[in-house]
């Protein structure tokens, strides 16, 4: 039998072996991801990001994600409340892209997972050429329907936006992602990066949604900075930006590698000194609200 977990040999954001800290241990409630009754959070003191250890094998990560698939991850148009379903997908997408659809002109743009095709379908409305990448079969037959789909991301400059929505926390190594992203963006060339919010650990007590057997990879803002800044993409704000609730959502544009900010690490260890204060003896989180009226 294939083990299910292994060491991390170096920083996911980082691709490198950087300095790491043992930040938590938390339960672990029986994902199929990972063995044993617990799992450690790791932050990465070079550029903050926060990763789960031991890592989930890449043959258990592809095991789960097709049976999760089978089990219900396809979107089917005949049920109901598909199609609702389908369009919150897009008015998200569509606020997210709001800020690069005014003053960017149209061009050809990837969207690397993109699942049925949701954030594709809001850009082609608007005149993009698009193209699309997603592992799953089922999901790309969808996308498919109306986008160009491709199995890698191209080795040459070709894209004017890329973006990697919801994608980043699954992976072995969001940092060669994103690489890999700057090596097929054109001169100028415009990112979107959509992520769940490490810092909302604080408040929600959902700690496996920040960083867990799922969400392998938790971001801070500082962390999500520093993982652009290092693969060469320079975060911009641009006018009328908006941050999703739970969700980090960073615009960047293709330039130079640059280091990792210092101090992201001390964001990860302050989330987490609040989630902690918010624990009972069991090791259960209690919300706030719920303590101030005990």
């Amino acid at each position: 039998m294939l083990p299910l977990v292994e060491p991390w040999s170096e920083c996911p954001a980082c691709v490198k072996d950087t300095p790491k800290r043992a930040l938590h241990v938390t339960r672990n409630r029986k994902s199929p991801l990972i063995s044993g009754p617990y799992y450690a959070v790791l932050g990465c003191e070079r550029c903050g990001l926060a990763y789960v250890s031991p890592r989930p094998t890449t043959g258990a990560m592809n095991r789960f994600y097709e049976d999760e698939d089978r089990d219900g991850w396809t979107v089917r148009h005949d049920e109901v409340g598909a199609a609702a379903k389908r369009d919150k997908k897009s008015q998200l997408a569509s606020r997210a892209l709001m800020p690069i659809l005014g003053p960017r002109r149209q061009g050809r743009a990837i969207d690397i997972g993109c699942g049925a095709g949701d954030i594709l379908n809001v850009l082609k409305h608007s005149g993009w050429t698009t193209v699309g990448i997603e592992p799953h079969a089922a999901l790309a037959a969808i996308a498919a329907q109306q986008h160009q789909m491709i199995a890698e991301v191209p080795r040459e400059p070709t894209f004017d936006l890329v973006v990697l929505h919801h994608v980043l926390e699954h992976l072995l190594s969001p940092g060669g992602l994103l690489r890999e992203a700057r090596a097929a963006a054109a001169p100028g060339a415009n990112l979107l990066l959509g992520v769940p919010a490490f810092e909302e650990a604080a408040t929600s007590g959902n700690i496996a949604r920040a960083c867990g057997p799922i969400h392998i990879n938790g971001f801070t803002w500082a962390a999500l900075r520093n993982a652009a800044l290092m693969a060469g993409w320079s975060p911009i704000a641009p006018p009328g930006a908006l941050v999703l609730k739970g969700r980090h959502i960073l615009y960047a544009v293709a330039s130079d590698p640059r280091p990792p900010e210092p101090g992201a690490l001390d964001v990860v260890l302050d989330v987490l000194r609040q989630y902690g204060r918010q624990l009972d003896r069991a090791g259960e989180f209690v919300p706030a609200t719920v303590q101030a009226s005990t």
